[in-house]
Formats: structure tokens, C-alpha cells, sequence
């Protein structure tokens, strides 16, 4: 079994969406190579760079994206946060997500954690208040966790204490001398799993060594947890950082949708297959070659943003169908993005159905940002 994450995928999506909005001046002060936070902030904070330091208080959300991530600072909301390297080291008041390589926790959660990455640490000393969800290739639990636990991983080592029930995927789990699980612990391993003597187990010990090609196909089914909160939180945080960055365009280009509903359609579409033909003529004439070129890259950069845009849409359509629309704060728009996400998520695994809409999400996302920036050129120029 291999449960290893792509975190390098995540990684150059974030990168190519970061550089195509830090492109524009007016949110500059938003994106940027580096972001040194050194003064309380007294409101949300939504950051994108490749180097983001966090080291004084913020009285706020914080959602941010970069390629390393220091959090020092004591946040009093939420934070959610993709990257590549993430250390979180000061006292979170709210929840915890996150997605990226090296996700390690020091500090303290006093909500839940959902995290997924290459490897994610709960350090010793640390405290999470609530439940935590954690996949990822490598999961250290050595800290305390107040609720339940579920992990998926390959290697699994848990050596603080739990309050809640433990259930844990992997193919090396390991329970160590300081380990005291409260509640039940549940197990599924292609090995034995490696339970320290001094270990304490409260509850209930149940689960396994998988033999049987069923018992298989369910431990695989189970362990796809991990593919399932990388996926929904990278593109949940991709599209959600490009709402932050640029709400009122989001807002109105979603609108767009409502109003001209197989306009944005038919020119996502053509978009999406004339583009291909036009760089592939433009190739085989040796003038186009270096423009063929440059066009298929803002092609794949386009198509990545046109797809982002789709889940923003799709959060538009919840909210819209859901009455919640009018009058909708930034919470509520980060709230509804994130729900149709984990909607979308899960239909596009459907047969048929399932690729139909996750076409339909990337032609109507792609068509919507085209007509929004007509619309936008032709105020201009008025």
C-alpha cells in the first residue's frame, strides 16, 4: 500500500496561481516574495509568497499560501494554510488546516486539525482541543489530542496522549512507551503494529493484519482518505486565496454565470479546444514556434486559474440556490467554496457523471474569468 501524497503537485499549482496574481500591483502588498508580519494585526489576514513569517499576534483568520509558512504568532481564529514547509509555533484559538510537505505543529490548537502532507508532526507539548484528521506519509502524534483521531498514512507513530478513540491506516504503525490512548484503538496494517509494553490503552484494542483480497480492497478504500483531504483542501485553498485576493471580480464574474449562462459555457468551451489547435498551427511555421511556445504555457496557467474560478462559481451556485447569497460576508463566501468543493470532490469520482461536471467546473470557471475581463476591458475603456 502507498498512501504518499503528491505534495509537489500542490506545490507548482499554488506557485503558478501565486504568480499570475502577484502579477498585479494593487494586491501586491498581499502577494509577494517575502511577507514579514511584526505588528499585532487587528483584522483577517490573507497572505501569498514564497516566504511568509507570521511572528506577532493577529486578532483574526489567517489564510495564507507560500512556499514556507512560520506562524509565531497567537492567532484567535482560524487558520488555513498550503505550502511547502508549514511550522506552526504559537496558540491557534480556533481550528487548524493545512496542506502541504512538512506540516509540524509546536505550538497549540485549541479547535480541530485537518492536515495532509508528506509529513505531519503534532509535537510534543503540543495540545489539540478537539478532534484531529491527519493523512499523510509519515504522522507523528506526540503531543495531546482531547478528541478522536483518525490517520492514514504509511508510517504511524503515536507516543502522546489521546482522550478520544484512535483509528489508524498504515503500513508501519507504531504506539510508544508514552503513549495513553483513553478511549478505543483501531488498526489496519498489512504488518503487526508495534505496541510499546508501557503503552496504555484504556479502551478497546481491535483491527488487524489485512489477508484476503476483500479485506484489501476495504483498507485501500479506507486509506484513500488521504488522496481525498489533499485534493479537496489544495483546491479549496487555491480557489479560496484567489476570492481573498480579488473578491469583488469573483463576485461579479460568478454572477456572470446566472446572467449569461451558455455565453460563459461557449467560450470556456472554445477556449478549451480551439486553444490546442491554434498553438499546434502556430508550431508547425517556424515564425510561430517561440509564440506557439508561449501560448500553450499561459494555455495550462489559464486552464489552471479558469479551473479555481470553477469552484468559486460552484460556491456562488451554493449560496445562490441556498437563498444565503444576499448580503453574503467573506466567511460566508470562504464557507460556501469549501463546501462545493467537498461536493465536487466526491461526484467527480462518479462514473460518467462524474467527469461530465469536472469538465462542466474547468469550461464554466475558464468562460466565466474570460467574459469577466470583457466586461471589465469595455468599463475601462468607457
Amino acid at each position: 500500500m502507498n498512501t504518499s501524497i503528491n505534495v509537489p503537485a500542490l506545490v507548482c499549482t499554488i506557485s503558478i496561481v501565486l504568480g499570475i496574481v502577484a502579477v498585479s500591483p494593487a494586491y501586491g502588498q498581499l502577494a509577494a516574495d517575502n511577507i514579514l508580519i511584526e505588528q499585532p494585526a487587528d483584522n483577517d489576514l490573507y497572505l501569498a509568497g514564497d516566504n511568509v513569517d507570521i511572528l506577532a499576534d493577529v486578532s483574526g483568520d489567517v489564510v495564507g499560501a507560500g512556499r514556507n509558512i512560520i506562524i509565531a504568532g497567537d492567532v484567535s481564529e482560524d487558520v488555513i494554510i498550503a505550502g511547502e514547509n508549514l511550522s506552526i509555533q504559537a496558540n491557534i484559538a480556533d481550528d487548524l488546516r493545512a496542506a502541504g510537505k512538512h506540516i509540524i505543529l509546536t505550538g497549540n490548537v485549541s479547535g480541530h486539525i485537518v492536515a495532509a502532507g508528506q509529513r505531519v508532526s503534532i509535537g510534543a507539548g503540543s495540545h489539540v482541543g478537539e478532534w484531529a484528521w491527519l493523512a499523510g506519509e509519515t504522522i507523528e502524534i506526540l503531543g495531546d489530542v482531547e478528541g478522536d483521531v483518525k490517520a492514514a498514512g504509511n508510517r504511524i507513530i503515536i507516543n502522546g496522549m489521546i482522550s478520544g478513540d484512535v483509528d489508524i491506516y498504515g503500513d508501519d504503525l507504531h504506539i510508544g512507551s508514552d503513549a495513553v490512548i483513553q478511549g478505543d484503538l483501531n488498526w489496519h496494517s498489512e504488518t503487526l503494529i508495534d505496541l510499546n509494553d508501557n503503552a496504555r490503552i484504556i479502551g478497546q484494542m481491535a483491527g488487524g493484519i489485512t489477508e484476503d483480497d476483500e479485506d484489501e480492497d476495504e483498507w485501500e478504500t479506507d486509506s484513500d482518505i488521504g488522496d481525498y483531504v489533499f485534493k479537496i483542501f489544495s483546491l479549496a485553498t487555491g480557489a479560496i486565496l484567489v476570492y481573498l485576493l480579488i473578491p469583488g471580480f469573483c463576485q461579479s464574474t460568478s454572477g456572470l454565470v446566472k446572467e449569461k449562462t451558455w455565453q460563459t459555457i461557449g467560450l470556456g468551451l472554445a477556449i478549451l479546444i480551439c486553444t490546442p489547435f491554434v498553438s499546434l498551427l502556430l508550431m508547425i511555421t517556424l515564425i510561430g514556434f517561440l509564440p506557439a511556445i508561449a501560448l500553450i504555457i499561459t494555455y495550462f496557467a489559464y486552464l489552471i486559474i479558469g479551473f479555481l474560478a470553477g469552484l468559486i462559481v460552484a460556491g456562488y451556485l451554493g449560496l445562490l440556490f441556498s437563498n444565503k447569497l444576499e448580503g453574503a460576508s467573506k466567511f460566508t463566501w470562504v464557507s460556501g467554496i469549501f463546501l462545493m468543493t467537498i461536493i465536487l470532490t466526491i461526484a467527480w469520482d462518479l462514473p460518467y457523471i462524474g467527469t461530465l461536471l469536472f469538465l462542466l467546473t474547468w469550461i464554466t470557471g475558464s468562460g466565466a474569468v474570460s467574459l469577466g475581463l470583457v466586461h471589465q476591458y469595455h468599463r475601462v475603456q468607457v
